[in-house]
């Protein structure tokens, strides 16, 4: 059974109140990817996989509680995992985050709402067996632009920002769009989550 361990989004409503958020559609992609699963709640040796959701800004960016708490749990995720080499999947924001650790580049974006194609690096082309997608969904207000030499380059948009990077060594691996939010999930997607083992 895929033990998983998911960074969630962190939100701030009413009085002061924070709450962990995470979407169900990552649930269905799951389920549709492996035959079993578990999400655990505490970090372990024995988890096969940490997701970190998106949702929210690097507090580089901007500077809230809600921010803050989003990076302090991904710090300690991102060191519990390169520590004892479990993959890390970074959705969004998450992959914004594992990008910046790397020491990337990201800037404020316009353009980066809805549907978009992407150019796939012949150089460096992931899952060779697969189908690539050509068009992506994107939901994020800041993109990377200059990737860390430590990180390979799978995949980027028109405007030459980062789309899917990946540091195989240590198992890290970073996409700026949201599978969960596609109607019906693509077969990259299911096949790249199954690969991270």
């Amino acid at each position: 059974m895929k033990k998983i361990f998911i960074i969630p989004t962190v939100r701030k409503r009413y009085k002061n109140q924070i709450e962990y958020c995470i979407d169900k559609r990552i649930f269905f992609l799951l389920k549709k990817v492996f035959k079993k699963f578990e999400i655990k709640s505490e970090l372990h040796k024995s988890i096969n996989l940490i997701i970190i959701l998106g949702g929210n800004n690097l507090i580089s960016i901007e500077k809230n509680q809600e921010n803050a708490i989003k990076e302090q749990l991904s710090n300690r995720a991102f060191i519990f995992g390169s520590r004892n080499k479990i993959p890390i999947l970074g959705i969004c924001g998450g992959a914004q985050f594992l990008a910046k650790k790397y020491g990337s580049r990201i800037v404020r974006t316009i353009s980066h709402v809805g549907s978009h194609s992407i150019i796939w690096n012949s150089k460096n082309i992931f899952l060779k067996k697969v189908k690539l997608p050509k068009v992506i969904n994107s939901y994020h207000d800041y993109k990377i632009i200059k990737l860390s030499n430590n990180l390979s380059l799978h995949a980027y948009a028109k405007d030459e920002s980062v789309e899917f990077f990946s540091n195989k060594i240590n198992k890290i691996y970073g996409i700026m769009w949201h599978p969960e939010r596609n109607k019906s999930i693509n077969k990259f997607d299911i096949e790249l989550l199954k690969k991270m083992k």
